[in-house]
């Protein structure tokens, strides 16, 4: 009896079908892994590209679509053995505890599919809490830019009108974080928080990957990117801190940064001070060292002149 070849179904074609059953709510089973038959013969599996993994943090809005944690890793919904390519809508993201769940089995592929569509974090407004560690009985160290502030106990590298937007709180070994990345009207885009993580989801793109933390207002517009370096470090790399009309801006690599319309130049200088830059009004912190200081600073576009303790302020220039 002669053997009658079976139909030829493409693996885009079976991935889109098993895909568009779940949005269905059809009830045939979505598989985890890939039928022998329906494997081709391809190159090693390609980096996704970067356009495709923006696209992917922001439909699942920077966190795990299951607990929103924003420690992820990308994953396939349909297995990459079955479909062979990178597609946005056949790829979501997964805190790695979920993801290894999915991958035992714990967890099928229609749990996945159905969370994809109605992520944790876009019902939330933020991501899921998550804590960073920072444990050290040395002096701990807040860069930014090429400038160094470090001190033995707490202190601050950024404050704006008594607000502290950069610092370390310590409490014995322990160092509690705090980082806030506002827009010009003030409103919360980052909160770190005692070293807890919250995002907004409703940024246009966030992108946490290892030490790294991206935070961009359009393609191209970072306005912040921060690297986390335990036990007792943390790097400015790029920052536009703005608070009350008043706005810091870091560069990365570079010796000067700007603090409203001013351009401070420090020769990349370690300060070993309670507070690096002071801007702004405020009692708490009027009467503590910083490595620079502008009380009456202008807003919103205004300037001031503003020289770093020991320099010599005509030598200011924006060449």
């Amino acid at each position: 009896m002669e053997r009658q070849d079976a139909t030829v179904v493409t693996v885009e074609e079976e991935a889109e079908r098993m895909l568009a059953g779940r949005a269905r709510g059809d009830s045939s089973p979505v598989t985890n892994h890939a039928k022998a038959d329906m494997v081709v013969a391809m190159p090693d599996r390609p980096a996704i590209p970067e356009a495709i993994k923006r696209s992917v943090r922001q439909r699942c809005a920077y966190g795990c679509v299951i607990c929103g944690l924003p420690v992820y890793e990308y994953d396939h919904m349909v297995d990459w053995s079955v479909t062979r390519r990178h597609v946005a809508e056949e790829i979501t993201l997964l805190c790695p505890v979920h993801h290894s769940e999915k991958t035992r089995g714990l967890r099928t592929v229609d749990e996945i599919v159905a969370a994809d569509a109605d992520p944790a974090n876009r019902r939330v407004g933020w991501t899921a809490p998550y804590g960073l560690s920072f444990k050290s009985t040395d002096p701990a160290t807040l860069r930014i830019g090429s400038n160094w502030i470090r001190w033995h106990e707490s202190f601050s590298a950024v404050v704006v009108d008594d607000v502290v937007l950069f610092g370390f709180r310590r409490d014995g070994t322990s160092l509690g974080l705090r980082l806030l990345l506002h827009n010009e009207f003030n409103e919360p885009e980052l909160v770190i928080e005692n070293s807890v993580v919250l995002l907004n989801s409703g940024a246009w793109d966030i992108q946490f990957e290892g030490q790294l933390l991206t935070v961009r207002r359009s393609l191209g517009d970072i306005v912040l990117r921060v690297r986390f370096e335990p036990p007792a470090q943390v790097t400015l790399e790029r920052a536009l801190l703005a608070y009350n009309g008043v706005l810091i801006d870091v560069r990365p690599g570079s010796t000067e940064f700007m603090v409203g319309n001013v351009k401070v130049r420090t020769v990349g200088s370690l300060a070993e001070a309670p507070i690096g830059i002071k801007a702004g009004y405020g009692p708490r912190h009027s009467s503590i060292p910083s490595m620079i200081s502008a009380p009456k600073i202008d807003r919103y576009g205004g300037a001031v002149q503003i020289a770093p303790p020991g320099s010599d302020a005509d030598d200011e220039s924006d060449e």
